[in-house]
């Protein structure tokens, strides 16, 4: 849920879905292209890179 948040929380993403009209139509037509796929990428490398760092906050708290 938080990478899918994350990903129409982005600018581009927001441009492609007024072509697009609707979630629905964006996500069944241009999800699945490469382009859409590296931003998905990008979203999930950011979380995870947030997960590391609050790791390791929380490891240098203990």
């Amino acid at each position: 849920d938080v990478i899918v948040t994350k990903f129409l929380e982005d600018t581009v993403v927001d441009d492609e879905m007024e072509i697009a009209n609707t979630k629905h139509n964006f996500f069944s037509h241009h999800v699945w292209n490469e382009a859409m796929l590296r931003v998905i990428d990008k979203k999930i490398r950011q979380e995870e890179d947030e997960i590391e760092s609050i790791k390791k906050l929380v490891n240098s708290l203990l």
